[in-house]
């Protein structure tokens, strides 16, 4: 199963954090994006969901961590599996434009945008860590945005993921699968039910606890 938690990039130099000072820097930045997160659920149709607010939650993320370089994009190759190999550094700009893009043209579609983001996150890993935290923030994020619902925060729905590896990594899996089937054409929608529906467990969790 592919791991967006873990991956070779760039061969960083050694870590100034011990594991679990690290841990505790992350504690905090969790802690400081779901407040930011909280606050723009509530004033959700005033947000843009674009680039410069994908920056801003990954500085929040990864503020204060080594070889994080929080709120830049990635400028080296890197691997996160040896089923995928993410695209070049110089090609992220692009393709998180043409991400948004598509999230716009199908904006309709609730759960398929959510879903998309969430994938294509982590499938073009634009930064050096925190992929999938900042993924799963925006899928969230869209959400609240496209149902129009404060659902009063995120714990619950980021947990859901992080509690089912398997079936996560299993869907992100079949949304490359899709991707490929789909001759990397973004003018269709793509086939990511698996994931579309693992979101709507994840939502009916959180609605419940």
């Amino acid at each position: 199963m592919r791991n967006d938690w873990e991956f070779i990039i760039d061969s960083p130099s050694e870590a100034s954090l011990s594991p679990d000072e690290k841990a505790r820097v992350e504690a905090t930045n969790a802690i400081a994006a779901s407040l930011m997160l909280d606050a723009l659920a509530q004033f959700r149709n005033r947000v843009h969901l674009g680039k410069e607010l994908l920056k801003t939650f990954h500085s929040l993320f990864c503020d204060g961590i080594p070889n994080t370089t929080p709120g830049q994009y990635r400028t080296k190759p890197c691997t996160v599996s040896k089923n995928h190999v993410p695209p070049k550094a110089r090609e992220i700009d692009r393709l998180i434009d043409e991400m948004f893009e598509y999230a716009s043209r199908f904006e309709d579609h609730s759960y398929h945008v959510s879903a998309f983001l969430l994938w294509r996150i982590v499938w073009i890993h634009p930064f050096n860590d925190g992929n999938g935290r900042v993924a799963r923030t925006f899928c969230y994020l869209s959400l609240c945005q496209s149902l129009d619902t404060h659902f009063g925060g995120r714990d619950g729905f980021a947990s859901y993921f992080l509690q089912r590896t398997d079936e996560y990594y299993a869907a992100l899996e079949a949304a490359d699968r899709a991707w490929l089937d789909s001759d990397q054409d973004l003018q269709q929608p793509l086939n990511l039910h698996s994931l579309e529906m693992l979101i709507a467990d994840a939502l009916s969790s959180q609605l419940q606890s």
